[in-house]
């Protein structure tokens, strides 16, 4: 029977953190040949796991001899369950697919084996993060996390919280970045994001997590050919883009008429806003966006405390709405009409 825990190195009573630590420790090493590096991950996946440790100690206490290797009849790791290598889509690393995280970069894995790898496979480019180092960290669409240890982008220094802040991809490559309330602050272009405010970023914006500062890259993701919604949504019809404006496109209320962007437009409580409604305190202070795309407008809630309204339905939060002329659009207790 294989030693798993002379393979790691650690004693028979390492908790789970040292476990992880030594896993970390020596793959990078064991990665250069692959038969170790299987070893490896044999003795990981069944020694982090607490029910199959306790299976393991059980045969490895009846067990009248331990081997060091898969060449002295090592077989896949206990319960018939074998850890597969994969890549890190930042560095290239090999990595264990199930632990999620990268020992070369710290980067969390969240992709199967085999599955595209983030910013790959042919698919659009993607936002990332560039360290001064020249380190790049690749944004999924949807929410990273970032943070000190386990997080979707692993920043390891002592001025990073543990959950810093988070960044939301959507659409067309459209990031927000808000700070999740971290002992040393964030900063975008030089300037203080308040804990708990969403600011939209900008290809080429300096950001600092504590002491670690990072550039963003957002790729210029082309459109497709825009074209008309069809018979069902007549109303959604595509909006003629000139000359990076949006000819007539504004939202319209009791107190005034507000001009939308040709690529997004912000709405919230604070300042700094597109539109600002100071004076809703049911309005978060990063409520919703207006984003132009595809030849039409969307309306997308980024998480409010109260919500945003589409013809009186609720929507969901960071999930994009068609939006038709006539709409009215109701944020907190604010409403507006979007007209084109």
């Amino acid at each position: 029977m294989t030693d798993y825990y002379a393979i790691l190195g650690v004693s028979q009573s390492a908790t789970e953190s040292e476990i992880r630590t030594a896993m970390r420790e020596k793959t990078p090493e064991a990665q250069q040949d692959p038969d170790k590096f299987a070893i490896l991950m044999d003795a990981f996946d069944t020694l982090k796991d607490p029910q199959k440790r306790a299976e393991y100690d059980t045969k490895r206490s009846s067990s009248p001899s331990l081997e060091q290797g898969r060449g002295q009849g090592m077989g896949s790791a206990a319960g018939g369950a074998l850890v597969v290598a994969g890549a890190c889509p930042v560095c290239n690393t090999l990595a264990p697919a199930d632990e999620g995280f990268c020992s070369e970069c710290g980067y969390l894995l969240t992709s199967h084996i085999g599955s595209p790898i983030l910013g790959g496979g042919g698919g659009s480019p993607l936002p990332k993060l560039i360290e001064e180092s020249g380190r790049e960290l690749v944004l999924r669409v949807g929410e990273s996390i970032v943070g000190r240890e386990g997080a979707d982008v692993a920043l390891p220094h002592p001025t990073i919280s543990r959950r810093h802040a988070r960044f939301i991809v959507s659409g067309g490559n459209y990031v927000t970045l808000e700070d999740l309330g971290s002992t040393n602050g964030t900063k975008v272009a030089g300037q203080p994001l308040p804990a708990g405010s969403q600011k939209a970023l900008t290809n080429g914006q300096a950001i600092q997590f504590g002491s670690v500062k990072l550039t963003i890259q957002i790729p210029n993701v082309p459109q497709p050919e825009r074209r008309s919604l069809g018979a069902k949504d007549p109303g959604r019809a595509p909006i003629a883009a000139l000359s990076g404006s949006v000819s007539g496109a504004r939202l319209e209320s009791p107190s005034g008429s507000h001009t939308l962007k040709a690529a997004v437009t912000t709405v919230g409580r604070k300042a700094g806003n597109d539109i600002v409604i100071s004076t809703d305190s049911f309005v978060s202070g990063s409520h919703a966006k207006l984003v132009f795309e595809s030849g039409r407008y969307s309306v997308i809630d980024i998480g409010s405390t109260n919500g945003t309204r589409l013809n009186g339905r609720k929507l969901t939060a960071n999930v994009p709405e068609a939006l038709a002329s006539g709409d009215t659009i109701q944020f907190g207790q604010t409403a507006f009409t979007f007209k084109v």
